[in-house]
């Protein structure tokens, strides 16, 4: 790779917001992610990343440098990975809102292109345009609102909407008159990767406006936040269709539609390139029809 291996834990943990997570990222301990971070800010001489009991932060010469290297990093991995092999890939970003038809989608997929294609996590702090040109050759996101912003040179095929929805044991439930009281009384679990997403920011952006100021937590992973719904700490807010993904089946957990004052729906597409339209319309119609 064109970058040291400190450079690459740097930018981990800069995406993923906490160690942990990124060290999960890229195969390594949280020990060593560390020791790495450690030794990039010995050899700059300056502190890179702040360490807090709400999450991991950047400091201003973290986030001056992020910015500097960070497009660089980018652009250095899609020269990479579309000249390693004899075939070039198609990169594909997913967002990290639980979708229980995108396995199927996927299946099909692979079953079609074989490995024309790769999967990633989508990078949602990122200009969609940027991450276009420097990251991947197709999105599958979400945007939150009516005023969505579509750089004139992307093409979006929409998804079908979904609406959020409360998920939360029979116990947690019947302890209020309405799910307003609710969101207000109880700890709200997501995964870390949905927290972070600015559609999500969005959203308790707009929660907090109404009063609704409850601890937000973060887990790495569904089945930790299922764990702690059954064992009745809290709510979790998903997308309505997420409710069917065999995660939540198992369990003995009820939906219901959130109050009227926050009818969030989140508008799901399909972005790419325009000038690229003939070279990936086949595996952007895959995705859309199946």
């Amino acid at each position: 790779m064109f970058f040291s291996r400190q450079i690459q834990q740097f930018i981990a943990v800069a995406r993923a917001g906490s160690f942990s997570l990124a060290a999960n990222d890229i195969a390594i301990t949280p020990s060593a992610l560390s020791h790495g971070i450690h030794e990039l800010e010995q050899r700059l001489g300056k502190k890179l990343i702040l360490r807090k009991k709400t999450g991991t932060f950047l400091t201003s010469y973290g986030k001056a440098l992020y910015n500097d290297i960070a497009p660089l990093y980018d652009k250095s991995i899609n020269i990479f990975n579309r000249t390693k092999g004899d075939t070039p890939r198609t990169v594909i970003c997913v967002d990290a809102f639980l979708n229980p038809t995108l396995p199927k989608k996927l299946a099909i997929l692979i079953e079609k292109f074989g490995n024309r294609i790769e999967i990633k996590s989508s990078k949602a702090s990122l200009p969609l345009e940027n991450t276009l040109d420097e990251y991947c050759d197709v999105i599958l996101d979400v945007t939150y609102g009516l005023n969505e912003k579509i750089p004139s040179s992307v093409y979006k095929m929409a998804l079908p909407p979904e609406k959020i929805v409360i998920v939360a044991s029979d116990k947690v439930i019947s302890k209020y008159k309405d799910p307003f009281q609710m969101l207000k009384m109880e700890n709200i679990f997501l995964r870390d990767a949905v927290l972070q997403h600015n559609v999500f920011q969005k959203i308790k952006n707009n929660l907090h406006e109404h009063c609704i100021k409850g601890q937000f937590i973060a887990l790495p992973d569904v089945y930790d936040v299922i764990g702690a719904l059954t064992l009745d700490m809290g709510i979790a807010l998903i997308t309505e269709n997420a409710v069917n993904h065999p995660a939540f089946n198992e369990k003995d957990l009820i939906s219901l539609d959130m109050p009227k004052e926050f009818q969030f729906i989140l508008n799901r597409g399909i972005y790419f390139k325009k000038e690229r339209y003939d070279e990936l319309i086949d595996i952007v119609t895959c995705i859309h029809n199946n």
